[in-house]
């Protein structure tokens, strides 16, 4: 029994998924991963190839058929400048993720060898390079933010460093030049938003796309304060090194603050996340105590749980900004900008504000400091997040997907 490949087990397809990332992270595509796996267990046989992480307690998705981690790349200054080189060189993929190569690539052999899968599930691009062509017909790539068109935009934000804008420029030529070998010969590429997916279709009109939409925890009614509860008045929250989020702080410090400043002079900003960007505290330091720059904190969700705004001044178009979500989810009303809503999709003036202009984003800030529509945006907001992006609603429809490709994909051995 051994030397053939196994059936699916009591009517189960079995599915074949792989992440190049490991499991401990808390964001991007490894949350997408955990949440999806932990659901789709009771619906599949899952076989699960990732890079190595110390999973604590409680942590290790036991539901799975089985889990196979391979060793992280070594970090040395070598080996770095030596990736480096292949990535320029174009022999590399130019974005590789944190596994060993050669191990997950036999690793995934090992298992394609074993077992007639029904469907393969790759979370993130740079998972496809270790899956064989031959079994691209019933790979599903969850693309999460499409690779080049990100990293395309990420290059025209204005706050960003000639380097990083030469980075992104070359990256993304790399990115297209492998979606265009692989989106439109994969069964179906998943993404998180129809804006999203609309972009790409344009782009590859041969490839077949869907959307599965991101999703939040739902909070409890119970858990959401009122504004008279509320402690901090505005909260920006995100990893502050990303460009994206160091660009969004810049244009919020230097161009809105200040204008919000002349209605609330006692307003206080609080910047919440990771490893911020020099320039935020350099800008913020032009405003002593009235805005804080916390760096990494144990809980982002306590500083959104508790500001009467969320602000999301974000000038890229891509994805889907999670902070939105969680903002909304917590009972928080949201200003953002159109690229902050393009992948949320709520309506501007009903579940959050929509606005580009500084001035006017700065007047939609002041009146929810004030009080106007406060208490309707909070109910409004977190009911479209409810209504929407959910994680039983996500898994749902990438259930059905992966579905799809086993029933078409069935054959005998």
């Amino acid at each position: 029994m051994e030397n053939l490949k196994r059936e699916d087990i009591d009517g189960k397809p079995s599915v074949l998924a792989i992440i190049t990332s490991p499991l401990t992270m808390r964001y991007g595509s490894v949350l997408v991963a955990r949440h999806s796996l932990e659901r789709l267990a009771g619906l599949f046989e899952i076989d699960l190839v990732c890079p190595n992480g110390k999973l604590e307690c409680g942590e290790a998705l036991t539901s799975l058929r089985s889990m196979t981690q391979v060793p992280i790349r070594k970090a040395g200054r070598l080996r770095y400048c030596w990736l480096v080189f292949l990535r320029i060189v174009g022999i590399d993929f130019p974005l590789t993720g944190q596994a060993n190569a050669p191990m997950m690539r036999r690793a995934v052999r090992k298992k394609l060898a074993l077992w007639n899968y029904s469907a393969i599930l790759l979370f993130d691009v740079a998972s496809s390079q270790y899956v064989p062509t031959a079994y691209w017909k019933k790979s599903i790539v969850h693309l999460e933010d499409p690779p080049s068109i990100r990293l395309q935009r990420l290059a025209q934000l204005p706050n960003i460093s000639v380097r990083q804008k030469l980075t992104a420029v070359y990256l993304s030529i790399r990115m297209r030049a492998f979606e265009n070998k692989l989106l439109p010969h994969v069964n179906r590429s998943l993404l998180l938003s129809h804006a999203d997916m609309d972009d790409l279709q344009k782009q590859f009109p041969n490839a077949v796309f869907a959307c599965v939409p991101y999703a939040v925890e739902v909070a409890p009614d119970n858990e959401v304060l009122s504004s008279e509860q509320r402690i901090f008045p505005m909260v920006y929250s995100g990893n502050m090194f990303h460009p994206a989020n160091v660009d969004g702080a810049l244009f919020l410090i230097n161009d809105i603050f200040p204008l919000i400043q002349r209605k609330h002079p006692e307003v206080r900003l609080w910047i919440v996340g990771a490893s911020p960007d020099a320039r935020i505290r350099q800008a913020a330091a032009k405003y002593g105590e009235a805005i804080v720059v916390t760096g990494e904190v144990e809980s982002v969700a306590y500083y959104v749980q508790r500001a009467c705004v969320s602000i999301c001044p974000v000038r890229l178009k891509i994805g889907v900004q999670t902070k939105v979500l969680e903002a909304l989810m917590h009972g928080t009303p949201v200003v953002t900008t159109s690229m902050g809503n393009s992948g949320v999709g709520g309506m501007s003036g009903q579940h959050l504000w929509v606005e580009d202009e500084p001035m006017a984003f700065a007047k939609r800030v002041c009146d929810l400091l004030d009080g106007k529509d406060w208490s309707e945006m909070s109910v409004a907001g977190k009911k479209f997040v409810e209504d929407g992006f959910t994680w039983e609603k996500s898994v749902s429809e990438l259930a059905k997907q992966v579905r799809q490709v086993a029933e078409e994909c069935v054959r005998p051995l």
